[in-house]
Formats: C-alpha cells, sequence, structure tokens
C-alpha cells in the first residue's frame, strides 16, 4: 500500500504558535512509527534531536516563534514586548495586526523579557535558550506520540538533561567590568601572550598545517555562502544584481546572515596568522 501524506488535526505540527522545528520533529516521528513502522529509529531521531538543541546545533530560523501583535493585553507577552523594546532601539518596529518573529535566549529574566529578535540573536552571537525549546516547546508534543507505545516513564526520560549552562552573550557591569578579555590559542584554546599570533608556543609546531585547515574552513564557507546567495538571486529572478532581500520569513535569510558572520570571522583569524 503507498501513502500519499499523513493529514493532521489538532497537533502540535500543524499549529503556527510552536516553531518550526516540532513541525519536522513530529512529522519525522509519525512517518517513521506509522509508516515505515520503525519505532527504534523514531526514538533516536528524537534523541538526536534533544543532542543538537543542547549542542547549538540547530539552525535559528526553526526555533523562530511567530504570533500576531494584539492592540492590548492583559499581561506581558514575549512578542508584544519585543515589539516595544524594537521600536525603542531600531527606531521602528511591528505594528498591531503584524506578525512578530521572535526566539527565546538564556538568562535569568522573566520569560516574555527573554524573546528576542532572531536576527539580534544572530549579530551578537546571543545563545538561545536550549532548557526552554525542550521543556515548552518539543517535549510535550513528542511525549504525547511516543507515551504511549513506550510507557510515559521512558519517554519523559528522554528529556531529562543535566544542567545547561547558558551562554546569554556580551555582559557589562558589575564584576564582568573587571574581567579583561583574553585572547586564546586557535588549536589548543589555552591563553595567548600579547604580541603572541594565533598560535601558543605549544602549537608553534603544528602552524603549517593548522593554517592550511584554516584557509580550507574560509573555503568552504565562501563556497557555502555563494550558493546561498545564488539561491537568493534566483529567487528574485536576476543573477547578476546584489541580493536586497530581507524577508525574515525564509530560512535561507537567516542561513545567509550566520554564515556571513562565520566567514568574516574565520577572515579575520587567518589574517592574524
Amino acid at each position: 500500500m503507498q501513502f500519499d501524506k499523513l493529514d493532521q488535526k489538532g497537533l502540535a505540527s500543524v499549529r503556527r504558535d510552536s516553531c518550526s522545528l516540532v513541525s519536522i520533529v513530529m512529522n519525522k516521528v509519525l512517518k517513521k512509527i506509522l509508516i515505515e513502522r520503525n519505532v527504534d529509529g523514531a526514538l533516536a531521531f528524537v534523541r538526536e534531536t534533544i543532542n543538537d538543541i543542547l549542542h547549538n546545533r540547530v539552525d535559528i530560523s526553526k526555533l523562530i516563534i511567530s504570533k500576531t501583535l494584539a492592540p492590548n493585553y492583559t499581561n506581558p507577552q514575549p512578542h508584544a514586548v519585543l515589539a516595544e523594546r524594537m521600536k525603542r532601539r531600531e527606531g521602528v518596529g511591528p505594528n498591531v495586526g503584524d506578525r512578530v518573529d521572535y526566539v527565546i535566549i538564556g538568562g535569568n529574566d522573566k520569560l516574555y523579557n527573554r524573546a528576542e529578535d532572531p536576527l539580534f540573536v544572530l549579530e551578537n552571537n546571543i545563545q538561545v535558550d536550549s532548557r526552554y525549546y525542550l521543556t515548552n516547546q518539543l517535549q510535550n508534543p513528542i511525549i504525547s506520540i511516543v507515551a504511549p507505545i513506550i510507557g510515559d516513564k521512558q519517554a519523559n526520560g528522554m528529556f531529562v538533561v543535566k544542567s545547561i549552562k547558558i551562554n546569554t552573550g556580551s555582559q557589562k557591569g558589575g564584576l564582568m567590568s573587571f574581567i579583561k578579555k583574553v585572547e586564546a590559542c586557535k588549536s589548543c584554546k589555552g591563553p595567548l601572550r600579547k604580541g603572541e599570533g594565533p598560535l601558543c608556543t605549544n602549537c608553534l609546531a603544528r602552524s603549517g598545517e593548522l593554517y592550511i585547515k584554516a584557509l580550507y574552513d574560509v573555503r568552504d564557507l565562501e563556497e557555502k555562502y555563494s550558493r546561498l546567495w545564488t539561491q537568493c538571486q534566483r529567487c528574485a529572478g536576476n543573477l547578476h544584481s546584489e541580493v536586497l532581500c530581507s524577508n525574515k520569513n525564509c530560512d535561507i535569510f537567516y542561513m545567509r546572515v550566520k554564515v556571513k558572520k562565520e566567514l568574516q570571522e574565520k577572515v579575520e583569524q587567518l589574517s592574524k596568522w
């Protein structure tokens, strides 16, 4: 028997107020269980996804939550608080009726204060709150599918993780004002002395090997960025003009911004060699 599609009703995979990662994971899990009859494969995929979230390997475009901005709220809402912050910070921001895209970043503040513009997160190297996406986005929808098969205890056990250290980006004030940033060796990550170059004395013997590896990394990122750039040009219908698209609803937009930033950082590191 051939299956054309899975028809889903009322599941988190078809809700717009969940991040797209939930839909992607649920669809894959349902396909493996219902069509491929591979429960072990479905569980392995869920564990792999959890590991990717914890190690910040999930593309930010899959973590974006989108909600429509209403005129008034009884209690502070993440997207509404972010809309006001964007207006103060950038002079412009979403209006009533617009959909506001945001991700939840790490920190100890209230949830509605930790909603942030995905582009701002990328540009400022702010890390998302992995625990939020596991417990508030992914956990309940996945458990609702797998618990009837493997039991509640095992299903809940998949989401029990050790404490996660969240990097909330650059901080100023308090004790942070007394901390001096020190350059690290590009190989062993040990602290470098002033004027020592990209490598410490212990790694200098491998300088040629590490330089070649850095060149390959830059080349790979250049190739990846070129592919994304060309894809945006094809979408615009012109392969000979600059890409002016700023469509934040497109996954490629965020991928292009992320790869560009990674490429700039790698080129800067290479220039210190």
